[in-house]
């Protein structure tokens, strides 16, 4: 029986790189946006607080320096948390385009591995066509040779 081989072989090597270079990737875009969206959450909570202190000092009567003072520092965490917010959209935005690549790689892998399958069972029932016709062969030698005797 010939050995198998695959011609496309390379190419599946290839793609087979080329999907785990993209999981990986994947993998990395969504680690960045749970770390933005967990700093989305913080700057949120910060914002909070402050309006939370804004909101007793209005209260509690403050003089108009103070006052300002804090109402640069709510506009400075709001500010804040619009850019981590958008921060947090573009990291989903690169998550999104790396699980399309992903996903294009894979099916690229499974297309190829459905070939191989295809050839490695070609090639199996051909060996075994081939043995099936050696052992025939084998038998119709007998039987003639019994017939001779």
């Amino acid at each position: 029986m010939k050995r198998f081989r695959f011609r496309l072989d390379p190419a599946l090597r290839v793609r087979r790189f080329e999907r785990d270079r993209a999981a990986r990737e994947l993998a990395s875009r969504r680690r960045e946006t749970e770390r933005l969206a967990g700093a989305v959450d913080s700057v949120l909570a910060e914002l909070e607080a402050i309006h939370g202190r804004v909101a007793s000092g209005a209260r509690d009567g403050v003089d108009a320096w103070r006052w300002r003072a804090a109402q640069a520092a709510v506009d400075a965490k709001a500010f804040a948390a619009a850019r981590a917010h958008a921060a947090l959209q573009d990291a989903e935005g690169a998550a999104d385009a790396a699980r399309d690549a992903w996903l294009t790689a894979r099916r690229k892998v499974r297309s190829l591995e459905a070939l191989r399958e295809r050839a490695l069972t070609r090639h199996r029932q051909d060996a075994l066509r081939e043995e099936q016709s050696v052992l025939d062969e084998i038998a119709t030698t007998r039987s003639i040779r019994r017939r001779r005797c």
